[in-house]
């Protein structure tokens, strides 16, 4: 009976160590290697190379591992694709995406890029919400002016995107 029982949880994928070929295990070490220096797709195709050394038995920790690497790509995509929305000027969709990122898996240059996104977010509104008001006089040029200075601000902060001010700046000017 626990011959039958063994034979069963190393089906399910409780392998102890000694059980794992070597090749399998040479091949989890360089793809959790690869995983943790972000070369998530290396680390799956490591994975790949592993399964077929463990001749259809599951191993846990490499499922779990596989998993993990298939997230991170995932989110590296997501992250790209926020990326490509900065760019654009879209950053509510730029927003969305580090969000997607971030559910995905969690790594500090996606949290710093959905903060960067939040803030210029919340001081977008705070500038349009300067430029709609319906005043005609010198306190409306002192408002626009105060604007521009906050657009200015914003573009230090993306000096990845050189044409934010003057796109930024052309849109709220229309709101005049």
């Amino acid at each position: 009976v626990r011959a039958k029982d063994r034979l069963e949880d190393i089906r399910k994928g409780s392998l102890p160590e000694s059980a794992i070929p070597p090749e399998a295990g040479m091949c989890y070490g360089r793809a959790l290697s690869l995983f943790r220096r972000g070369l998530y797709k290396e680390a799956i195709e490591q994975i790949r190379l592993a399964n077929e050394s463990l001749e259809g038995i599951n191993w846990d920790r490499l499922a779990a591992l596989r998993n993990d690497a298939i997230a991170a790509l995932q989110a590296e995509e997501a992250y790209e694709e926020g990326y490509r929305a900065e760019q654009a000027g879209h950053w509510e969709k730029a927003k969305q995406a580090y969000e997607s990122a971030i559910a995905l898996h969690s790594a500090p240059k996606f949290h710093q890029a959905l903060s960067e996104a939040q803030d210029i977010i919340r001081r977008l509104n705070e500038l349009q919400s300067i430029l709609k008001k319906p005043s005609r006089n010198i306190a409306e040029a002192r408002m626009l002016l105060e604007a521009k200075k906050g657009l200015e601000e914003l573009e230090e902060l993306r000096p990845r995107n050189p044409g934010f001010i003057r796109s930024a700046f052309s849109m709220f000017c229309k709101c005049m």
